[in-house]
């Protein structure tokens, strides 16, 4: 089964630079967040910030969809794992504990 991961990545070149150095990883497809639309509905998001994200002028509405989205399983986005320097971080859904 092929997952769909997100990136939100400061531009276009970012993501273009992510891709190559994700190249192995045929399960997964990658893609690129050029607006927090593309987010709001989805559940079960996965992905991965990198580069100058933190820039976008829409960063805060990006990040605001991902921590409060939720499935109905009970998960919550929330960052978990730095990859490869400051700049990329890996979000996946975790489960909520009481």
């Amino acid at each position: 089964m092929i997952k769909k991961k997100y990136v939100v990545a400061g531009n276009l070149g970012e993501y273009n630079d992510f891709m190559r150095r994700h190249q192995d990883t045929p399960n997964e497809v990658y893609v690129y967040v050029d607006n927090h639309l593309q987010l709001i509905g989805r559940t079960n998001i996965e992905g991965y910030y990198t580069g100058t994200y933190y820039k976008r002028p829409d960063i805060g509405r990006i990040q605001d969809i991902i921590a409060t989205s939720k499935n109905p399983s009970g998960y919550t986005a929330e960052p978990v794992i730095p990859l490869y320097n400051n700049h990329v971080i890996d979000y996946r859904y975790k489960q909520i504990e009481d």
